[in-house]
């Protein structure tokens, strides 16, 4: 069995030990997409960062850009992601190859995303095309995160406002470039630092409360 392998096998294995949050190392993530449709769009990029808090490691950011993705549908005016850009990037079975190798480094590895369904759901299907192994991994949702919190305090979320950017507004963090896959990742992981210091204070919390459920 390769060394990939068996990190894969381990971290899929791999249970909730149930200590405080700041304990864990998290994977902050985030893609960018052709398409809203799982089954229609397609992945132009991924971009992470490794955080632990109350650390956010910026110099080891990843961004990957998909070779050949197919329909860039509006992707240039939204994403500014070019035809000629991405055929410089890698292939898309590369990508997931080296985002597996990054999250199984650790076996406490957590994936952390802002609103992790629709990026779930085009890797788990990214990730069957290619005919390599993928299982839900244990996941913190910034918008979960922020929308129970929002709820707790008897505040209606969709006035007060769920995106990445009105969720960093309620902390005072500053508006940062959006769609790039990397940019969106650090927001993200900034996003989840102010949260739980500011919310969870002195007192910590399990990292059973932080966990999206399916």
């Amino acid at each position: 069995m390769s060394n990939l392998a068996r990190h894969i096998k381990q971290w899929f294995a791999a249970k909730p030990k149930l200590a405080d949050w700041r304990e864990y190392r998290y994977l902050a993530l985030d893609l960018e997409l052709s398409s809203l449709d799982p089954n229609q769009g397609e992945i132009l990029s991924i971009g992470w960062v490794a955080v632990k808090p109350p650390t956010i490691y910026q110099q080891q950011g990843v961004e990957l850009l998909i070779k050949d993705p197919g329909d860039l549908g509006q992707s240039p005016v939204i994403h500014g992601l070019t035809r000629r850009q991405l055929n410089s990037g890698i292939s898309l079975k590369d990508a997931l190859g080296q985002l597996l190798e990054a999250t199984s480094q650790d076996s406490d590895n957590l994936w952390l995303l802002h609103h992790a369904g629709l990026d779930v759901a085009f890797l788990r299907k990214a990730f069957e095309d290619c005919g390599l192994p993928f299982e839900t991994p244990r996941i913190v949702d910034t918008f979960r995160l922020e929308q129970r919190l929002l709820m707790r305090r008897g505040k209606e979320p969709q006035f007060e406002g769920l995106t990445l950017d009105k969720c960093r507004q309620r902390y005072g963090l500053d508006a940062h470039p959006a769609h790039n896959a990397l940019e969106d990742a650090l927001a993200t992981a900034e996003l989840f630092l102010c949260h739980g210091y500011q919310n969870f204070g002195k007192h910590g919390r399990s990292l059973s409360d932080l966990l999206s459920r399916p």
